[in-house]
């Protein structure tokens, strides 16, 4: 690994920036960051660092930062690897389903996120709402 390693030294340099309010990052003093905010902030970062086309590898809460900069600053971006993006279905996929007009595989795919959002992922909407709420749960 370590040959591996030498090999691409000075071809990639890892820039990881914790996000605001996690980590070593300060919390925000005002209103507003939302990851739209966020996104452009980090490709702002970017570009001080001198780096005017880069990368993206986002997981978890970082995912929908890094779809925010991918839409925000596309020009930017030449990959983005994230394992944590979820394709929920839609209304009209529900509305298919209930009619019997999906595939067995739709229908697999459909009743795996069902669950997955109904008993897996219910702190969603607080970090939609009030992000830093869970971290004063004690």
């Amino acid at each position: 690994m370590a040959k591996h390693h030498e090999a691409f030294i000075g071809y990639f340099y890892l820039v990881t920036p914790d996000l605001p309010g996690f980590g070593s990052a300060p919390a925000p003093n005002a209103t507003g960051l939302d990851p739209k905010v966020m996104g452009n902030a980090l490709d702002t970062m970017m570009k001080q660092l001198g780096y005017e086309k880069y990368s993206v590898i986002s997981t978890d809460l970082g995912v929908v930062i890094a779809v925010n900069i991918m839409e925000a600053v596309e020009d930017s971006i030449v990959g983005h690897f994230t394992d944590f993006l979820f394709l929920n279905p839609t209304p009209e996929d529900q509305e298919r389903m209930s009619k019997g007009e999906t595939t067995e595989e739709e229908n697999e795919y459909i009743n795996a996120m069902n669950t997955w959002n109904t008993q897996h992922f219910a702190h969603a909407p607080m970090h939609a709402i009030q992000p830093l709420l869970l971290s004063l749960i004690r």
